[in-house]
């Protein structure tokens, strides 16, 4: 799998897009970015699905889905995913796993960086974690 085109690349590295607080801030965020120029990337569950109110972008043509087994210890090493040295990814993760699977990728693509986005508890914030290597 290549990722590539537009020059800022976000990818969402979330599962599924059911209902829930982290889902609303992940829409809003993706909405956002599209009307920026920014390309999306959604790296989810290989039978993934999205709540009605996000199929507008979720289920649509204006994201990139791409399928992996992340409940696979070792996803991250063995799925062939190349980054394109023209483009800045930034990988957006809502679970320390997850994370840990996108700093595999950054340590080895200079022009990948990552977001730890930790849920705050009764759901009004989130509080972003720059990673600095």
């Amino acid at each position: 799998m290549a990722l590539m085109n537009n020059r800022n690349v976000l990818v969402i590295n979330y599962r599924n897009m059911l209902i829930g607080g982290i889902e609303n801030y992940i829409y809003q965020l993706t909405k956002a970015q599209l009307k920026n120029g920014c390309k999306i990337v959604w790296m989810c569950d290989p039978n993934a699905k999205a709540a009605e109110q996000y199929t507008d972008i979720f289920n649509d043509s204006l994201i990139e889905k791409h399928s992996v087994d992340t409940h696979s210890m070792h996803w991250a090493r063995t799925k062939r995913i190349s980054f394109d040295s023209n483009c800045q990814y930034t990988i957006l993760s809502f679970n320390l796993y997850d994370h840990v699977r996108a700093q595999i990728w950054a340590k080895r693509n200079k022009n990948v960086a990552t977001i730890f986005c930790i849920p705050h508890f009764k759901g009004s914030l989130l509080f972003p974690v720059p990673v600095i290597r």
